[in-house]
């Protein structure tokens, strides 16, 4: 029998003060990238999703794949494709953790209305 330990994340989400999305277009290529600061709704709306997902990650130790969105932001990138996000993030003591968790594709529709995740 297999047992899965589920992960958390200690991410200190209140230090994030701006991200950057990536969209990723055919053949991994950056179409575009664009910065989010304080008071804007997606900055806002992603520290939600981190709180919202602190637990229920799973360790991930292969080479991640290219997904269709990146955000990255003081400490942590997601690495997000149709139903899974990858986390790669630094704790407090300077180490660096991969963690990934299923997700619904609608989740960071937020980022950009016209796309799907």
């Amino acid at each position: 029998m297999l047992i899965s330990c589920s992960k958390s994340h200690d991410l200190d989400i209140d230090k994030i003060t701006s991200i950057s999305v990536t969209h990723l277009g055919d053949k991994d290529i950056l179409n575009d990238l664009i910065e989010f600061g304080s008071g804007t709704p997606e900055l806002s709306n992603t520290k939600e999703w981190l709180r919202r997902n602190k637990d229920g990650w799973e360790s991930y130790l292969v080479t991640e794949p290219a997904g269709k969105l990146l955000i990255s932001g003081h400490g942590f990138r997601l690495n997000i494709g149709e139903s899974w996000v990858i986390m790669i993030f630094i704790d407090d003591e300077g180490e660096s953790h991969q963690l990934t968790k299923t997700i619904s594709p609608v989740e960071f529709n937020y980022l950009d209305k016209s796309k799907t995740y």
